[in-house]
């Protein structure tokens, strides 16, 4: 068997960026699947969510229609405010009204910045995919042309013989930059869909905690 055939263009190392970069390629797309259908699960709880707060006209009815609405960013947000307010009026403490609506903001503040962070998950493995795959790829195909120089070296080929076999290993890295294409894209797509929910959430909190205070009184709470 000729020693530079695609047995020898696939050294050990290629088939590690080969099996490398097939883990990257599902999990980029396990991440663009999975952002996706959460993003558009959201988009339809907060619809119901908003369209049931506009007829809430006391707490109780706002606690029973967050507690109706499967759990989303926003029913967390709600609760956590929620949460703040039970705590506070249950306390024997007074609390001046700037005091108790600092105390219920910083709640909702604390809330805001976790469903930050999990509305940017899967985003950190998107920048790593996009970064690093042209590389690995690149390197399965430095290995394959390493080892395509080492047999001509050797005197078991012509450089004509080795041209199609280095033409192969350049696959490789190819095959990196199909893998980083998506996950470039999807990273810029997604980070600004995920921002633009932030600023969503964040006037959302603040409904919330105008509701939620608009009844303490200036000294003490009701």
């Amino acid at each position: 068997m000729n020693p530079l055939d695609m047995e020898e263009v696939l050294t050990p190392a290629g088939i590690a960026v080969i099996l490398a970069l097939s883990v990257l390629s599902v999990s980029v797309w396990y991440v663009i699947i999975a952002k996706s259908c959460e993003l558009v699960s959201v988009k339809r709880k907060v619809k119901a969510l908003s369209l049931k707060l506009m007829a809430v006209k006391s707490f109780d009815d706002m606690c029973d229609v967050v507690g109706r609405i499967p759990e989303n960013p926003y029913t967390r947000t709600a609760e956590a405010g929620i949460s703040c307010k039970v705590v506070l009026d249950s306390s024997e403490r007074e609390f001046q009204k700037p005091e108790y609506e600092e105390i219920v903001r910083t709640a909702l503040g604390k809330q805001l910045r976790v469903e930050r962070l999990h509305l940017h998950s899967g985003l950190t493995l998107l920048a790593l995919a996009g970064s690093t795959a042209p590389f690995i790829g690149l390197l399965g195909t430095v290995a394959g042309i390493v080892s395509v120089m080492t047999g001509l070296g050797s005197g078991n080929g012509s450089v004509e013989s080795v041209a199609g076999p280095i033409g192969e290993t350049l696959v490789l890295t190819g095959a990196g930059i199909l893998t980083a294409l998506p996950a470039v894209f999807a990273w810029g797509i997604f980070r600004r869909l995920a921002e633009r929910e932030y600023v969503r959430l964040e006037t959302f909190a603040e409904s919330v905690h105008t509701f939620l205070v608009k009844d303490v009184m200036l000294f003490g709470h009701d």
